[in-house]
């Protein structure tokens, strides 16, 4: 798994093992197959988009709508980036 946000850093496949089972369960209640491909507000600026990819899938949000579990998912991605955030300075987080 790689989480990379809008400033490039990266986090991945450092996941703890409580983070890979919400992973998991939060991949299952997803139905990739049913959501649209792109789900983004043509009409807003500055909005940020996520791309899901997972078992042939593609899935390209800006959280304009309302997407269930996906949205669970990406808050799931979000947390798990943000807990691995080295301070400004700190330089790049590594993987062991």
């Amino acid at each position: 798994m790689l989480i990379i946000d809008r400033t490039g850093s990266h986090a991945g496949r450092d996941l703890s093992g409580a983070e890979r089972e919400k992973l998991g369960s939060l991949l299952d209640a997803v139905d990739f197959a049913g959501l649209p491909a792109r789900s983004v507000d043509g009409g807003s600026r500055d909005r940020f988009e996520y791309r899901l990819v997972h078992d042939g899938h593609t899935v390209i949000t800006d959280r304009s709508t309302d997407l269930g579990p996906a949205d669970d998912l990406i808050d799931h991605l979000e947390r798990c980036r943000e807990a691995r955030r080295l301070p400004v300075g700190q330089g790049t987080p590594t993987s062991s």
